[in-house]
């Protein structure tokens, strides 16, 4: 995966509370040592360790510094990485579901013609709650198969 969309799509899991940092900043390492002159950028993400709003940052401004990847690319990058946490964190269906649905409320899709998936979820989940139709459990299984297309896929 490209550096910048990784990058991107990693700050942008961190800033909805989806991934965790330990993992992303000793990635964020491994790239500083890979280099004879790391960005100032890696370094400060380096140094945010627990700090998550200035770890999103310098992730952040490294994507911008980098390449500025296209929406898409991190739209599509993004949903692998829901696919990972949701397998570790079934409980957080629902907060996924909610972030799929804002995505398309801005436009930020991981591919053409997903909108109507990345909404279902959101009104699967009250149906289910609800009783009127399906499962929690039903609807987690629909979300992880969709959210799986898109981790095999992911660069």
């Amino acid at each position: 995966m490209e550096l910048a969309v990784k990058a991107r799509s990693l700050a942008r899991a961190l800033a909805w509370g989806f991934a965790e940092p330990a993992p992303i900043v000793a990635w964020v390492d491994e790239l500083i040592v890979a280099q004879d002159r790391p960005d100032w950028f890696l370094l400060d993400a380096s140094l945010a360790e627990r700090r998550v709003p200035e770890l999103v940052s310098a992730l952040e401004s490294f994507a911008d510094r980098t390449g500025s990847p296209p929406p898409q690319l991190v739209a599509h990058a993004l949903l692998g990485h829901l696919h990972q946490w949701l397998l570790r964190h079934p409980e957080d269906g629902r907060r996924i579901a909610r972030l799929l649905h804002h995505m398309v409320v801005e436009s930020d899709l991981p591919a053409r013609g997903a909108e109507g998936d990345m909404y279902y979820f959101d009104d699967a989940y009250d149906l289910a709650d609800s009783g009127v139709y399906g499962s929690v459990e039903n609807v987690n299984d629909e979300l992880k198969s969709f959210l799986e297309g898109f981790a095999r896929t992911a660069r």
